[in-house]
């Protein structure tokens, strides 16, 4: 099987998984999608641009985060593979996005036009039905974050990251850890330590 055909694989497993579509549905689907590779801290999208896709990692890490006036960098989400991701207010406002997404590492990810996926939409209801399933499930994941966020100390998010993005240590800069825990370096450092 052609590479191309692995990666094709991968977001039609990765649809079975929330909602099953008609084989004719994902003929339609599948003609959107195209590959592309990015190095380490390569932007998919910047603020104040408009966002125009919808992303499925096959393999490495993004991330989206916004900067402040004074140049700190504060990480909204970091996302691994073998799951999609989109700019959602960007998208469905049609306005500039407020936020960064950039690759972490060596990634490879495959993109839809957000508004072809939208016209799918009307064509086939189970693509909609998938559609609503995943905003469900990412609206989980962000609800599920901001009670880790509330409830838990730095050390326990830290452990969460880690179960959940393998090798993550060795993968990306600790500042971009320490970004996405909403703390400092110095902070993380000592989690690290007491950890050992």
């Amino acid at each position: 099987m052609a590479f191309l055909d692995l990666n094709k694989e991968q977001i039609r497993l990765k649809i079975y998984e929330l909602s099953p579509i008609s084989d004719l549905a994902w003929s339609d689907l599948s003609l959107l999608f195209e590959t592309q590779e990015f190095k380490p801290n390569e932007k998919l999208l910047s603020a104040g641009e408009m966002a125009k896709y919808v992303y499925f990692i096959h393999s490495g890490l993004i991330r989206s985060y916004v900067l402040t006036d004074n140049g700190e960098e504060f990480s909204k989400s970091i996302t691994n593979s073998k799951n999609f991701y989109a700019p959602i207010s960007s998208l469905v406002t049609k306005s500039p996005s407020a936020f960064y997404v950039e690759s972490l590492t060596k990634t490879i990810i495959s993109k839809a036009p957000f508004s072809e996926l939208e016209k799918l939409h009307q064509k086939h209801p189970d693509l909609e039905h998938f559609y609503r399933k995943q905003m469900e499930w990412l609206y989980i994941q962000y609800e599920r974050s901001e009670i880790e966020l509330a409830t838990q100390d730095a050390k326990q998010r830290y452990l969460n990251l880690q179960q959940r993005i393998n090798d993550i240590d060795n993968l990306i800069p600790q500042y971009k850890i320490a970004s996405f825990l909403g703390i400092t370096n110095v902070q993380l450092s000592r989690i690290r330590k007491n950890l050992r």
